[in-house]
């Protein structure tokens, strides 16, 4: 008798991924007449491979059509096989993996750095900001590699301690990862011991690493009043020069943010008391200005928190008080 196709029950996916198997299961033939899995000639070449009676496997090599079929392996014992069996088929199409995408980490980016210069002895704490920044392997000072590296968890802040440096050198900054390295756009100067000093009008000398950037002579300028403080810049790249009438003359990078004058000569008033001494901020973005009287004028980020003269009202901060001496 011929395998009725109805009567052969078996499960097999209706897709697959190459470089997988799957397990092919039938109910059907009984066990003298058993079910037997092939792949149909429709079959893409080398698509996969079977061969095997229930529980068997597929196995799947390459993306195409798999044309899986299924039939009766023969009769009982001493009948020729039932080649003209009915067959029972089913088309699996197999696909190539899709790899997850390989996470790709960018390369470093460098901004900046603070401060842009240190003692030549080294020790000095650089930070550096950018972008990507994760598991630094070198933080080079031209040729030499600092040391104490750390990074911040959103990889955007990395700090370093600079190693020695020999004389007033200029040297590039250079972050390396695993995946590339960055120049700091702003190089990081060395500069020796030094100081400078300033007279009532202004002239600037510069003594051992301490660099001229600049005088009111050197630019012409006669100030209205006699320079009494002097502040420079975190990097030691330039200076403030302050007058007692409250003026301000920035020389190299330092950046001006305003001054007396310019605050009460449009309100038709004057300073109570010369300044006397004055302060810049530690990130160089703002300087503070300190009278005779204790009056206290702020600029830039430097922030007001008080002064011995009232303040205005409805002003914070003004003791109302009138110190003895200046």
């Amino acid at each position: 008798m011929q395998l009725d196709p109805q009567a052969i029950s078996w499960a097999a996916p209706s897709s697959g991924v190459a470089g997988t198997t799957a397990t092919l299961s039938a109910t059907g033939g009984g066990s003298a007449n058993p079910v037997v899995f092939s792949v149909g000639a429709s079959s893409g070449a080398g698509v996969c491979s079977v061969s095997g009676t229930d529980g068997t496997t597929v196995d799947y090599a390459k993306a195409g059509s798999c044309v899986v079929v299924a039939n009766q392996a023969g009769g009982p014992a001493g009948e020729p096989l039932y080649a003209a069996a009915p067959t029972v088929t089913k088309t699996i199409t197999v696909v190539v993996p899709i790899p997850a995408p390989t996470p790709v980490t960018p390369a470093p980016v460098l901004t900046g750095i603070a401060p842009t210069s240190g003692s030549t002895a080294g020790g000095t704490v650089v930070t550096s900001s950018g972008r990507d920044l994760c598991s630094p392997s070198l933080v080079d000072f031209g040729s030499l590699p600092g040391s104490a590296v750390s990074v911040n968890a959103s990889c955007t802040t990395l700090t370093v301690v600079d190693p020695p440096g020999s004389g007033t050198v200029v040297v590039v900054v250079v972050v390396t990862t695993a995946t590339g390295s960055a120049a700091a756009p702003i190089e990081f100067s060395y500069i020796a011991p030094g100081y400078w000093t300033v007279t009532s009008n202004g002239s600037v000398y510069s003594f051992g690493g301490a660099k001229f950037y600049g005088s009111l002579p050197s630019i012409g300028v006669v100030p209205n009043a006699p320079i009494v403080a002097m502040a420079d810049t975190p990097d030691h790249g330039g200076y403030w020069l302050f007058s007692a009438d409250g003026g301000v003359f920035a020389f190299g990078d330092a950046r001006f943010y305003g001054s007396v004058p310019g605050v009460l000569g449009p309100e038709h008033r004057s300073l109570n008391k010369p300044i006397v001494a004055a302060e810049a901020m530690a990130n160089g973005q703002g300087y503070r200005l300190f009278a005779a009287d204790g009056g206290v004028f702020d600029f830039g980020d430097a922030g007001f928190v008080g002064a011995l003269p009232c303040s205005a009202p409805g002003a914070p901060g003004g003791l109302c008080v009138v110190p003895n001496k200046p």
